[in-house]
């Protein structure tokens, strides 16, 4: 199955009408959207989930009113129509043929409650109403909502299961749905719930000793295998707990909480900086149109300045002496003394003259003076302005304050009290499995006196058979790929991290424990760079999907937050450009550009940007990207 296309009408941040084309061939196999934070990246990837599953997005088999709470949170509150719905285009294989389905999912409000109506196409004829539920249907068979998240890398929420150390339930869930592991294991919960019916119990009831024991151990083992079920997934959600409590915190701190008051201050402050920048602007631009000039010839128009006022007392004598053959009256001493301090003149510049120099060479330096100071403030300036900035993107109003300290506080008790409860299902599991080795131990010792029942359902045997083999085909898989999986992973990281046998050997094991060795010693996992970490388990999905052979749409959701330099190249041209035929990019204004852009520039098949206006609180998809 293939995303084509994707159409969000007044979908969260997304007012009215848009499209993104997910179109790919060939070696052009990127799709680039780029958006800041809050643009609406996560909205699309809700809304492929929403419009492939709908309830059974969330884990629910009907459309309840949790679910309907979900998809009123989606709906935008700025809406100009009551329309509000997704539309997916998918292209699907079928008996060796591929058709094009259209899923469309839209909402009506009604009062205080919504309806959702579904429809689909084939080919462009439409499917009745019981075709496209059969039709969802079989989506959810092709490839299931857990499988469609493995195919999805969060590189937020690997960095919160790195930080709280749940790699292994992580990548555990990952290999478990890319290699069919979850059905082998839902295909032995069926066979035990047929083993612990009622009818078969009866239908065996002249089974003697062996078939007892072996129908308590496998009752046993499907509550163990429950209750590891339900550790796994309690594990799950205290992590996800700690990820929404780092992401309450972070929200908190990265943000603030700025008042309005504070904020219109803010406001007004970036007002006056961006006044004070534009009359910086027109003095700076005055002073190279105006005066630059007089500036580079400052010294010489001083100089001459200088040089005509040493020879005014020489031009003051000549004067005085056409003064004195006009009136006929002695003026010599007087012609002599200015004569004695001025040689004979050159320039000839009159007083106002020589004035209009001195003045203009003062002018010329003030202007210069105030010239330096803009420049040299400059940059403190555009800091000043550029932190008020991200102080006013970043403000909360008080309620959404109130809004975190509760969501926090709730969390916090929830995460205590699922805490509690992976303890105790970790206790019960450890019991159940000491009775099972007592029984499995019983039943040896019957075996071996020949106490073994003669009357034995055929489909019970079978079943039990079945069981046998499921278990140990399901070992044989796990074993399998895993081994597959440590050579591929290892090879890969230490042609990505770009350190000659950085790493030895990597062993990994069923529960997902990783031991690495470096020139043949092991050591600790912590010992790697959160980077190097990152791109650790970026290489064993890339192995995983290497190995298993799937080729089906993989998204990236800002993959690069904790990567930096040279590994952010490396990164992207070993594990995101190749990773699939389609490969969806979600990124930040901080990834994805220049050098990064570059690196997969051959490779795109189309770019967007999710432009986030805040007087209008929407987004508008552009085909572009950050710096077209």
């Amino acid at each position: 199955m293939k995303i084509k296309e994707l159409t969000l009408t007044n979908i969260g941040p997304f007012v009215g009408r848009h499209t993104i084309d997910f179109t790919t061939g060939g070696e052009k196999n990127i799709v680039l959207i780029g958006g800041k934070n809050g643009a609406g990246k996560t909205t699309v990837l809700k809304a492929i989930k929403i419009g492939l599953y709908g309830c059974f997005a969330y884990g629910y088999k009907t459309e309840n009113i949790t679910y309907m709470k979900e998809i009123g949170s989606m709906l935008s509150y700025f809406a100009e129509s009551g329309e509000y719905s997704i539309k997916l285009t998918v292209e699907l294989a079928e008996k060796f043929s591929e058709s094009e389905y259209v899923i469309l999912r839209s909402w009506r409000k009604h009062n205080e409650s919504i309806t959702e109506t579904l429809s689909a196409a084939k080919d462009g004829e439409i499917l009745s109403e019981s075709d496209s539920l059969e039709f969802v249907g079989k989506i959810r068979a092709v490839a299931s909502p857990e499988l469609i998240n493995s195919f999805i890398f969060d590189g937020e929420a690997v960095g919160g299961f790195i930080d709280s150390d749940n790699t292994d339930v992580y990548l555990r869930s990952v290999f478990n749905c890319i290699f069919n592991i979850d059905i082998l294991y839902q295909f032995r919960e069926d066979l035990t719930a047929y083993l612990n019916n009622e009818k078969s119990r009866a239908e065996v009831s002249s089974e003697y000793g062996l078939s007892s024991m072996l129908t308590d151990v496998n009752v046993k083992k499907a509550s163990l295998s429950s209750i590891k079920e339900r550790r796994k997934v309690l594990r799950s959600e205290i992590n996800d707990i700690n990820i929404r409590l780092a992401a309450l915190q972070n929200e908190f701190i990265k943000l603030g909480g700025i008042p309005k008051e504070q904020a219109r201050e803010l406001r007004c402050g970036v007002k006056s900086l961006e006044k004070a920048t534009n009359e910086n602007y027109r003095m700076l631009r005055e002073f190279y149109e105006d005066y630059l000039p007089y500036c580079i010839l400052a010294k010489e128009i001083a100089s001459v300045a200088d040089r005509g006022r040493r020879e005014l007392p020489g031009i003051y004598a000549s004067m005085l002496e056409e003064v004195q053959r006009y009136m006929k009256v002695d003026f010599s001493a007087y012609i002599d003394e200015l004569k004695s301090v001025s040689g004979e003149p050159v320039l000839g510049l009159k007083e106002e003259e020589i004035t209009e120099l001195e003045r203009l060479a003062e002018i010329t330096q003030s202007k210069k003076a105030s010239a330096v100071s803009v420049l040299s403030g400059k940059n403190n300036l555009i800091d000043k302005m550029t932190e008020m900035r991200g102080a006013l993107e970043g403000s909360f109003s008080v309620a959404r304050l109130d809004e975190i300290i509760t969501e926090t506080k709730k969390l916090t008790e929830e995460f205590a009290a699922v805490k509690n409860s992976e303890a105790r299902t970790a206790e019960t599991a450890a019991e159940l499995e000491r009775e099972i080795a007592v029984i499995l131990d019983k039943y040896q010792k019957m075996l071996d006196a020949g106490k073994r029942g003669k009357t034995v359902e055929k489909s019970y045997l079978i079943c039990a058979s079945c069981i046998k083999v499921v278990d140990r085909l399901t070992e044989h898989i796990k074993t399998d790929k895993l081994k597959a999986l440590s050579a591929a992973t290892l090879a890969m990281f230490n042609e990505t991290v770009r350190k000659t046998d950085y790493l030895s050997g990597i062993e990994i094991d069923g529960d997902f424990d990783l031991r690495l060795y470096s020139k043949g010693k092991r050591f600790d996992l912590s010992a790697l760079s959160a980077g190097e970490t990152q791109i650790l388990v970026s290489c064993i999905i890339r192995a995983m999907f290497k190995i298993s052979g799937r080729r089906e749409m993989f998204v990236f959701d800002s993959p690069l937050a904790r990567l930096d330099g040279e590994t952010r190249t490396l990164f992207i041209n070993n594990i995101v450009a190749d990773i699939g035929d389609q490969v969806v990019i979600l990124s930040t204004d901080s990834e994805f550009i220049g050098k990064e852009y570059m690196s997969v520039s051959d490779r795109i098949a189309r770019t967007y940007l999710l432009d986030y206006d805040d007087v209008s609180n929407s987004t508008v998809v552009r085909q572009s990207y950050f710096g077209e």
